[in-house]
């Protein structure tokens, strides 16, 4: 395979198969190696991340290549990368300022946009506050900022105002100092049937169709931001949407991971689009959005577990030949280690409602579930009758 594309990040499988669907030739680097993945393009197994990283291009050197969530929070291996090919996104420099939570929240309350309360130090109060790291992804380590902080904890961190909501997600396409809405989604945070902590991001369902003043307050915070901080390609904001108004919670300068549900509902690939922003400053065309909705959500490890042998029967059955949105994805091989909290796969499903995708996302985990613990899910069921 003339690899044209690489990669880059904790996870790049949904990148990858964005990229496929464009009909890109891409590579990819990252922490899991997933069965469906390696079945599909060429991979690196990145084992000591984050250090490793910046040995990713080792095997393609002068590629052009793209990170996905997680690595925005290690600048200095994007800047080495950088060496080794062309970046397509968001530089070092441009990483280090947008992950100044107190700067950013002063510049959107300034634009008289809505965006909760920022302090750096420990609020006198500190019920209906949230703690939360400097650098994270995928809302890992946040807690209340009234609950014991544990011993040797030394994590740079921040406190933001809890705002009481709807969590969602909204991505963009910058170029030049334009950007472009591309869809909504609302996010599953801590779901129960997932086995997500607290506030850890565990899936997405959209798109949403928000309007009036709180779509033109998404819309205006995409516009101010690319253009304040020369944003370009994909982005993503973590917001709140409440009865009035849309919280700004986080900047994403990347791939984000509700893109896939947002492609599967513009049916096209957003990382092709991605591309031709980066590389020649043009936006994705313009897409009317139906009102099917589309949903993923990430099956979370309940305690520490050993792929078992029923697993090859799905991954036989998802082996990566189709890089469309096949029922289950991100599928680990048999065998594999899985800690209790680390993420074990990915399912798919659509409905004409958001309330029948998560139905379906709920009852795809359940059937996982059975696989992966036939004891407990027994136990259980014998509990409930």
């Amino acid at each position: 395979m003339d690899v044209e594309l690489v990669i880059v990040g904790a996870s790049a499988r949904a990148a990858v198969f964005s990229a496929l669907r464009g009909g890109l030739r891409p590579a990819a680097a990252d922490r899991f190696a997933d069965c469906d993945l390696t079945a599909r393009v060429p991979v690196e197994t990145i084992n000591d991340y984050p250090a490793g990283l910046t040995r990713a291009l080792d095997r393609w050197p002068k590629r052009d290549w793209l990170y996905t969530g997680g690595l925005e929070n290690h600048p200095s291996a994007i800047a080495s990368l950088s060496r080794q090919g062309r970046l397509l996104g968001n530089g070092p420099d441009i990483l280090r300022q947008v992950r100044q939570p107190q700067q950013l929240a002063e510049f959107l309350t300034a634009c008289r946009l809505p965006c909760p309360e920022v302090r750096l130090t420990k609020p006198g109060d500190p019920s209906r506050w949230l703690r939360k790291p400097v650098n994270s992804a995928g809302g890992a380590s946040i807690r209340p900022a009234d609950q014991p902080v544990p011993a040797g904890d030394r994590t740079a961190v921040y406190y933001q105002r809890w705002i009481p909501g709807r969590a969602a997600s909204a991505l963009f396409l910058a170029a030049g100092q334009d950007s472009q809405l591309l869809g909504i989604t609302q996010q599953l945070v801590g779901s129960d049937f997932s086995a997500a902590a607290t506030f850890a991001y565990c899936g997405s369902i959209g798109p949403w169709q928000l309007a009036g003043d709180r779509l033109d307050q998404v819309q205006q915070m995409g516009q101010q931001l690319a253009q304040h901080y020369s944003l370009t390609g994909l982005f993503g904001i973590d917001l709140v949407i409440d009865d009035q108004q849309a919280w700004f919670i986080e900047l994403n300068p990347r791939y984000c991971a509700s893109a896939e549900i947002l492609e599967w509902a513009r049916g096209e690939s957003l990382v092709k689009s991605h591309l031709e922003a980066c590389r020649e400053g043009q936006l994705a065309p313009d897409c009317q959005l139906g009102s099917s909705q589309f949903g993923k959500a990430i099956l979370f490890a309940r305690q520490d577990l050993v792929v078992p042998a029923s697993w090859s029967t799905l991954c036989h059955s998802s082996d990566g030949s189709d890089p469309g949105f096949p029922p289950v994805t991100d599928i680990p091989a048999v065998g594999a280690l899985i800690s209790a909290g680390q993420p074990v796969t990915t399912v798919f499903t659509s409905g004409s409602t958001a309330a029948a995708v998560e139905a379906g996302l709920r009852a795809s985990i359940n059937q996982l579930e059975h696989q992966l613990y036939p004891r407990a899910a027994s136990t259980a069921a014998e509990l409930r009758h």
